[in-house]
């Protein structure tokens, strides 16, 4: 085994470790851990979800209850977002998820020649994540 390839991946991991990114994710999450009513929100909307869905099979419902029972969780999840600490948490792991979906993207095209787009057309449209156009 090559134990540059080693040493390197460990300087890289201690360099995502050193992001601001990487920083700000955890910082962010422990406020929400520490904040009681981002935590109250967040055991509402999860007992709220349990009792709209557990028990029950999606794959049989009707289109319309299905649709209805997605409005009120999509509902009551926004009332999650107004909170400020959820709303920087969301906010600093979706950018954290970013760069190392990132740095992934470039692993995986300098292993492999090919970016995860090529050969697809679909594009997430969020360019934080994406390894390169088409």
């Amino acid at each position: 085994m090559n134990d540059s390839i080693f040493k390197m991946a460990r300087e890289l991991g201690q360099l995502i470790v050193a992001s601001e990114e990487y920083k700000r994710a955890t910082e962010s999450m422990d406020l929400l851990n520490n904040d009681e009513t981002a935590t109250a929100l967040i055991a509402g909307y999860n007992q709220k979800r349990a009792e709209k869905v557990d028990g029950v099979d999606i794959n049989s419902l009707p289109e319309n209850e299905l649709k209805e029972i997605n409005d009120y969780l999509q509902d009551e999840f926004n009332i999650i977002l107004e909170n400020p600490v959820v709303k920087e948490y969301i906010k600093a792991q979706s950018e954290y998820e970013g760069m190392v979906n990132s740095v992934n993207a470039i692993l995986k095209f300098y292993i492999s020649g090919r970016s995860e787009k090529e050969g697809s057309s679909e594009c997430g449209g969020s360019c934080s994540t994406c390894g390169g156009c088409h």
